[in-house]
């Protein structure tokens, strides 16, 4: 008897896990509390994040603070993996939305595809696309509050490479900065990617430069010769460990 009630329980848990709506769905007679454990191992975890969570916001108002103090211009970069599916995601994140500038790489839209609901999403910034002909993974876009002025914009087809000129209505801003935002395929050559970007970064004037260089950094064979160029063109690298790990 009390082998088949067990089992019973256990096909009702499995049903409601199994469940996306409460739209028609019907639990007969009562369900006991004393048959739903969670793994040990679940309470652990809960507590991790939670004191994760606390040092995460603590850190944020320190880091927000020097952004007040120090900061000239707020840039940001994403590797957004479709526009259209995360742009209610910017607009929802206190951090993204209080920033300048966002540089976007991996848009997934292409020239024939509608933007208008993007745009919506995307207020206050005005988005600026470079949509590839083909190929939405290599799609790029930037997006702008309204005390940015942009200059010009310039896009390098060889590199996939999109080169921005702004000003702000800061008073400590005395001239234009340029970045360029970069989306390197991870099937290209690493070498080949070197050298036109050698040859980009000494024929054109850019202060920062950034973007999804799709380079393994704890690789030093791959690193070694973006890393050269960069020091011999006298560039500083401000992030200074991975913000993704694949697996984790």
């Amino acid at each position: 008897m009390k082998k088949q009630r067990s089992f019973n329980y256990g096909q009702v848990y499995v049903a409601l896990s199994r469940s996306t709506s409460l739209q028609g769905l019907h639990i007969l007679g009562e369900i006991n509390d004393n048959h739903v454990k969670a793994d040990p191992r679940v309470h652990l975890e809960y507590d991790r994040l939670r004191s994760t969570c606390v040092k995460l916001e603590k850190e944020i108002l320190v880091n927000e603070k020097r952004v007040v103090t120090n900061s000239v211009v707020q840039l940001c970069l994403l590797n957004i993996r479709s526009l259209r599916k995360h742009c209610c995601d910017i607009r929802d994140d206190v951090n993204l939305s209080k920033s300048d500038i966002l540089a976007l790489t991996e848009t997934q839209l292409l020239p024939r595809d509608d933007d208008c609901d993007i745009r919506d999403e995307l207020t206050p910034f005005t988005l600026y696309r470079h949509d590839h002909e083909s190929d939405k993974f290599s799609s790029l876009a930037v997006c702008i509050k309204k005390n940015i002025h942009v200059v010009c914009q310039e896009h390098f087809p060889s590199l996939n490479a999109l080169k921005f000129e702004f000003f702000c209505d800061n008073k400590e801003v005395k001239r234009n900065i340029s970045f360029l935002l970069i989306y390197r395929k991870n099937c290209s050559k690493i070498q080949e990617f070197v050298n036109g970007l050698n040859y980009l970064l000494r024929a054109h004037t850019v202060d920062i430069l950034l973007g999804d260089f799709n380079i393994n950094y704890f690789n030093s064979k791959n690193r070694e010769p973006l890393t050269l160029l960069m020091e011999s063109l006298h560039y500083v690298q401000i992030v200074k460990e991975p913000t993704f790990i694949s697996g984790s």
